[in-house]
């Protein structure tokens, strides 16, 4: 795994975490024109490059898809969809956007304070199209007494996502640690097991191309919740089926399939799960 972190202000946050931390990025990318407001000892201690924000393609095609994992820091700029998708990319923002949606976008902390807000957050999410919307996996919240200015809450908030990152990534390098020794250990089976993972996928795009997304949402609206129920329901009854056709073949009668292999349903039921938790989600269609 190589961590690689984005910035377009000071980059005074990379710094602070990774000494905090004992480990510094890969590499730093910012999309500055110039030296100019970027934190001296970042600039004369780590790798810093100087990107232009429309060549990002070309930035990201040297970074492993599944390995690395990329962090952005008051990284101001929207990354492509096909990027976001693709990459493990993840931002902090200093907005409690769990309890105030509304506070998504640019200017969380001066948002919060012209809202009033007594009680506030820091998150960490994954990069998804959307600005903001990505899955939450950390969040923290702190109180302030009033009175306070907007200056008071950047500098606390700041406080508190370097807490978050710090968390974050040091629960990233131990799993990074697992998987090296099970790599390790079980060479062959990793191996295949990445190579499965290939394979699915492309077998998910031959089926999207043939089937479209109608069968799954079976015609419904999945912006609403209980049109995403119903869409699970008919995936467990299509899991059933695998699974009875299956116990049917393995265990009852013991016997060769006659039509489709058996390992095509362990294939079905493997998609199946995928694509439930992606229907879940709200990504079914997108």
């Amino acid at each position: 795994m190589k961590w690689y972190a984005f910035f377009s202000q000071s980059g005074s946050e990379i710094l602070e975490v990774s000494n905090r931390l004992g480990i510094k990025p890969d590499k730093v990318f910012t999309n500055k024109k110039s030296k100019d407001g970027i934190n001296q000892e970042l600039l004369n201690n780590f790798d810093i490059e100087f990107i232009n924000h429309n060549d990002l393609d070309d930035v990201f095609s040297q970074f492993r898809i599944y390995d690395d994992i990329i962090t952005l820091h008051g990284y101001l700029r929207i990354i492509p969809d096909f990027i976001a998708l693709c990459y493990n990319i993840y931002n902090g923002h200093p907005g409690w956007i769990t309890k105030y949606p509304e506070l998504k976008g640019k200017d969380p902390q001066k948002k919060a304070w012209s809202l009033k807000h007594t009680t506030l957050g820091s998150v960490i999410h994954k990069v998804t199209p959307e600005v903001d919307d990505g899955e939450v996996l950390k969040e923290r919240t702190i109180t302030l007494t009033e009175p306070f200015d907007t200056n008071t809450v950047i500098k606390e908030l700041h406080k508190v996502s370097i807490d978050l990152w710090v968390e974050f990534l040091t629960e990233k390098v131990k799993e990074q640690k697992i998987v090296e020794e099970i790599e390790k250990t079980f060479p062959e089976t990793t191996r295949e097991l990445r190579n499965l993972q290939k394979e699915e996928y492309k077998l998910f795009c031959k089926k999207q191309y043939d089937y479209g997304t109608g069968n799954i949402s079976v015609g419904l609206d999945l912006e609403k919740r209980e049109n995403r129920t119903a869409s699970l329901s008919n995936l467990i009854f299509r899991c059933n089926d695998k699974v009875q056709r299956l116990l049917n073949l393995v265990v009852v009668n013991k016997r060769e399939a006659q039509n489709e292999p058996v390992m095509d349903a362990f294939d079905d039921l493997s998609l199946y799960s995928k694509i439930a938790k992606i229907v879940e989600k709200g990504y079914w269609g997108k």
